[in-house]
Protein backbone atom coordinates (compact mmCIF):
# COMPACT_ATOMS: atom_id res chain seq x y z
CA UNK A 1 0.00 0.00 0.00
CA UNK A 2 1.21 3.33 -0.82
CA UNK A 3 2.57 5.71 2.07
CA UNK A 4 1.01 8.56 3.47
CA UNK A 5 3.50 10.98 1.62
CA UNK A 6 3.12 9.09 -1.61
CA UNK A 7 -0.31 9.50 -1.32
CA UNK A 8 -0.49 13.02 -0.20
CA UNK A 9 2.00 13.72 -3.43
CA UNK A 10 -0.39 12.14 -6.23
CA UNK A 11 -3.29 13.64 -4.44
CA UNK A 12 -1.46 17.02 -4.17
CA UNK A 13 -3.81 18.63 -2.69
CA UNK A 14 -3.20 20.85 0.29
CA UNK A 15 -6.34 21.12 1.50
CA UNK A 16 -6.70 17.24 2.69
CA UNK A 17 -5.94 16.40 6.06
CA UNK A 18 -3.60 13.11 6.48
CA UNK A 19 -7.12 11.34 7.96
CA UNK A 20 -8.27 12.28 4.90
CA UNK A 21 -5.82 10.94 2.23
CA UNK A 22 -5.23 8.25 4.36
CA UNK A 23 -9.23 7.41 3.82
CA UNK A 24 -9.16 8.23 0.29
CA UNK A 25 -6.36 5.70 -0.03
CA UNK A 26 -7.31 3.25 1.82
CA UNK A 27 -11.03 3.41 -0.17
CA UNK A 28 -8.83 3.17 -3.36
CA UNK A 29 -6.85 0.02 -2.87
CA UNK A 30 -10.12 -1.86 -1.77
CA UNK A 31 -11.59 -0.53 -4.83
CA UNK A 32 -8.54 -1.75 -6.67
CA UNK A 33 -8.43 -5.26 -4.92
CA UNK A 34 -12.20 -5.94 -5.97
CA UNK A 35 -11.37 -4.50 -9.92
CA UNK A 36 -8.29 -7.53 -9.10
CA UNK A 37 -11.01 -10.01 -8.16
CA UNK A 38 -13.19 -9.55 -10.71
CA UNK A 39 -10.77 -9.47 -13.72
CA UNK A 40 -9.60 -12.46 -12.46
CA UNK A 41 -12.56 -14.37 -11.79
CA UNK A 42 -13.65 -13.08 -15.67
CA UNK A 43 -10.32 -14.79 -17.07
CA UNK A 44 -10.33 -17.58 -15.31
CA UNK A 45 -14.50 -17.94 -16.39
CA UNK A 46 -13.05 -17.16 -20.44
CA UNK A 47 -10.32 -19.68 -19.70
CA UNK A 48 -12.96 -22.28 -19.04
CA UNK A 49 -14.98 -21.76 -21.91
CA UNK A 50 -12.06 -21.59 -24.61
CA UNK A 51 -11.13 -24.96 -23.13
CA UNK A 52 -14.41 -26.51 -23.69
CA UNK A 53 -14.77 -24.81 -27.34
CA UNK A 54 -10.74 -26.06 -28.02
CA UNK A 55 -11.94 -29.81 -27.45
CA UNK A 56 -13.96 -29.28 -30.35
CA UNK A 57 -11.87 -27.21 -32.64
CA UNK A 58 -11.62 -28.48 -36.34
CA UNK A 59 -8.35 -29.76 -37.90
CA UNK A 60 -8.55 -27.38 -40.57
CA UNK A 61 -10.74 -24.33 -39.51
CA UNK A 62 -12.92 -23.49 -42.71
CA UNK A 63 -15.08 -20.33 -41.61
CA UNK A 64 -15.19 -19.21 -37.90
CA UNK A 65 -18.62 -17.96 -36.73
CA UNK A 66 -18.34 -14.62 -34.25
CA UNK A 67 -20.93 -14.84 -31.67
CA UNK A 68 -21.70 -12.19 -29.07
CA UNK A 69 -20.54 -14.27 -25.70
CA UNK A 70 -21.99 -17.13 -23.84
CA UNK A 71 -25.76 -16.70 -22.54
CA UNK A 72 -25.16 -15.96 -18.84
CA UNK A 73 -28.15 -18.39 -18.57
CA UNK A 74 -24.76 -21.12 -19.05
CA UNK A 75 -26.47 -22.29 -22.02
CA UNK A 76 -22.91 -22.30 -23.72
CA UNK A 77 -22.80 -23.33 -27.34
CA UNK A 78 -19.91 -25.99 -26.48
CA UNK A 79 -21.36 -27.04 -23.19
CA UNK A 80 -21.73 -30.41 -23.15
CA UNK A 81 -24.57 -30.96 -20.25
CA UNK A 82 -26.88 -28.61 -22.38
CA UNK A 83 -29.83 -29.63 -24.86
CA UNK A 84 -29.98 -30.20 -28.73
CA UNK A 85 -33.11 -27.93 -28.48
CA UNK A 86 -30.67 -24.46 -27.35
CA UNK A 87 -31.79 -21.52 -30.39
CA UNK A 88 -28.32 -21.11 -31.60
CA UNK A 89 -27.26 -25.16 -31.54
CA UNK A 90 -30.34 -26.00 -33.09
CA UNK A 91 -29.90 -23.64 -36.05
CA UNK A 92 -26.12 -24.38 -36.66
CA UNK A 93 -27.23 -27.65 -36.65
CA UNK A 94 -29.54 -27.45 -39.56
CA UNK A 95 -26.56 -24.88 -41.06
CA UNK A 96 -24.50 -28.35 -40.88
CA UNK A 97 -27.66 -30.26 -42.12
CA UNK A 98 -27.29 -33.05 -38.95
CA UNK A 99 -29.89 -33.79 -36.37
CA UNK A 100 -28.09 -34.77 -33.07
CA UNK A 101 -29.05 -36.89 -30.35
CA UNK A 102 -27.17 -35.03 -28.12
CA UNK A 103 -24.53 -32.20 -28.16
CA UNK A 104 -21.28 -34.16 -28.04
CA UNK A 105 -22.16 -35.83 -31.69
CA UNK A 106 -23.76 -32.52 -32.85
CA UNK A 107 -20.30 -30.03 -31.53
CA UNK A 108 -17.83 -33.28 -33.62
CA UNK A 109 -20.15 -32.97 -36.95
CA UNK A 110 -19.92 -29.13 -36.71
CA UNK A 111 -16.27 -29.38 -36.36
CA UNK A 112 -15.83 -32.28 -38.99
CA UNK A 113 -17.40 -29.30 -41.66
CA UNK A 114 -14.96 -27.07 -40.47
CA UNK A 115 -16.81 -24.77 -37.96
CA UNK A 116 -15.41 -23.26 -34.90
CA UNK A 117 -18.02 -20.41 -32.93
CA UNK A 118 -15.80 -17.99 -31.32
CA UNK A 119 -17.65 -15.35 -28.78
CA UNK A 120 -16.77 -11.67 -28.92
CA UNK A 121 -16.71 -11.50 -25.32
CA UNK A 122 -15.84 -14.53 -22.77
CA UNK A 123 -18.07 -12.56 -20.11
CA UNK A 124 -21.98 -13.23 -20.32
CA UNK A 125 -23.38 -9.69 -21.85
CA UNK A 126 -26.84 -10.56 -22.77
CA UNK A 127 -28.03 -9.58 -19.48
CA UNK A 128 -27.27 -6.57 -20.45
CA UNK A 129 -30.32 -4.00 -22.57
CA UNK A 130 -29.46 -3.89 -26.09
CA UNK A 131 -27.41 -0.55 -27.16
CA UNK A 132 -24.44 1.51 -25.92
CA UNK A 133 -23.95 -0.41 -22.47
CA UNK A 134 -23.79 -3.80 -23.97
CA UNK A 135 -21.60 -2.88 -26.89
CA UNK A 136 -18.83 -0.79 -24.42
CA UNK A 137 -18.80 -4.17 -22.53
CA UNK A 138 -18.45 -6.38 -25.52
CA UNK A 139 -15.66 -3.71 -26.85
CA UNK A 140 -13.51 -3.92 -23.84
CA UNK A 141 -12.56 -7.84 -24.62
CA UNK A 142 -11.83 -7.02 -28.01
CA UNK A 143 -7.91 -6.94 -27.47
CA UNK A 144 -8.77 -10.29 -26.50
CA UNK A 145 -10.83 -11.48 -29.08
CA UNK A 146 -7.74 -10.45 -31.53
CA UNK A 147 -5.48 -12.46 -29.54
CA UNK A 148 -7.67 -15.41 -29.59
CA UNK A 149 -8.12 -15.33 -33.34
CA UNK A 150 -4.66 -14.88 -33.70
CA UNK A 151 -4.11 -18.16 -32.43
CA UNK A 152 -6.82 -20.09 -34.38
CA UNK A 153 -5.61 -18.40 -37.52
CA UNK A 154 -2.23 -16.34 -37.93
CA UNK A 155 -2.60 -15.74 -41.59
CA UNK A 156 -5.95 -14.01 -41.06
CA UNK A 157 -6.81 -16.48 -43.84
CA UNK A 158 -9.81 -18.00 -42.52
CA UNK A 159 -13.43 -16.01 -43.60
CA UNK A 160 -15.14 -14.68 -40.00
CA UNK A 161 -18.86 -14.81 -40.06
CA UNK A 162 -20.64 -12.11 -37.74
CA UNK A 163 -23.81 -13.03 -36.27
CA UNK A 164 -26.47 -11.28 -34.79
CA UNK A 165 -26.96 -7.29 -35.70
CA UNK A 166 -24.69 -5.36 -32.95
CA UNK A 167 -21.80 -8.02 -33.03
CA UNK A 168 -22.09 -7.63 -37.46
CA UNK A 169 -21.80 -3.62 -37.06
CA UNK A 170 -19.16 -3.42 -34.24
CA UNK A 171 -17.00 -5.91 -35.36
CA UNK A 172 -17.21 -5.63 -39.12
CA UNK A 173 -15.13 -2.44 -39.58
CA UNK A 174 -12.48 -3.33 -37.08
CA UNK A 175 -12.14 -6.96 -37.83
CA UNK A 176 -11.17 -5.55 -41.56
CA UNK A 177 -9.34 -2.90 -40.16
CA UNK A 178 -7.58 -5.27 -38.37
CA UNK A 179 -7.14 -7.41 -41.41
CA UNK A 180 -9.43 -9.97 -41.47
CA UNK A 181 -11.39 -11.81 -44.12
CA UNK A 182 -14.86 -10.53 -42.73
CA UNK A 183 -17.48 -12.78 -45.22
CA UNK A 184 -20.36 -10.42 -44.42
CA UNK A 185 -19.68 -7.70 -46.68
CA UNK A 186 -22.35 -5.65 -44.42
CA UNK A 187 -24.59 -8.31 -44.49
CA UNK A 188 -26.56 -8.45 -41.10
CA UNK A 189 -27.50 -11.86 -39.36
CA UNK A 190 -29.66 -11.98 -36.99
CA UNK A 191 -28.90 -14.34 -34.03
CA UNK A 192 -31.44 -16.95 -34.84
CA UNK A 193 -34.07 -16.60 -31.77
CA UNK A 194 -37.32 -14.29 -31.57
CA UNK A 195 -38.68 -15.06 -34.78
CA UNK A 196 -35.51 -14.29 -36.65
CA UNK A 197 -34.51 -18.06 -37.46
CA UNK A 198 -35.65 -18.12 -40.77
CA UNK A 199 -33.94 -14.98 -41.74
CA UNK A 200 -30.81 -16.65 -40.07
CA UNK A 201 -30.32 -19.16 -42.04
CA UNK A 202 -31.13 -17.04 -45.56
CA UNK A 203 -28.02 -15.34 -44.61
CA UNK A 204 -25.97 -17.60 -43.54
CA UNK A 205 -26.65 -19.73 -46.59
CA UNK A 206 -25.86 -16.30 -49.07
CA UNK A 207 -22.51 -16.37 -46.95
CA UNK A 208 -21.67 -20.10 -47.42
CA UNK A 209 -22.55 -19.98 -51.13
CA UNK A 210 -20.35 -16.38 -51.52
CA UNK A 211 -17.68 -18.37 -49.98
CA UNK A 212 -18.31 -21.10 -51.95
CA UNK A 213 -18.98 -23.62 -49.05
CA UNK A 214 -21.31 -26.25 -48.70
CA UNK A 215 -21.91 -27.07 -44.95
Amino acid sequence: MLSLERAKKLLNDPNLSDAEVEKIRDELAMMAALMYDTYAEERKLHKEYITKRNKYKPENIKAIFILESPPKSGKYFYDLDGEVSEPLFKAMMEVVGYKPTDKATGLAEFAKKGFLIVDASYTPVNHYKEGKDRNERIMIWYSMLVKDLLILIPDKNIPLILVKANICRLMEPRLKKDGFKVANDGLVIPFPSTGQQGKFRKQIALVLEKLGMQA
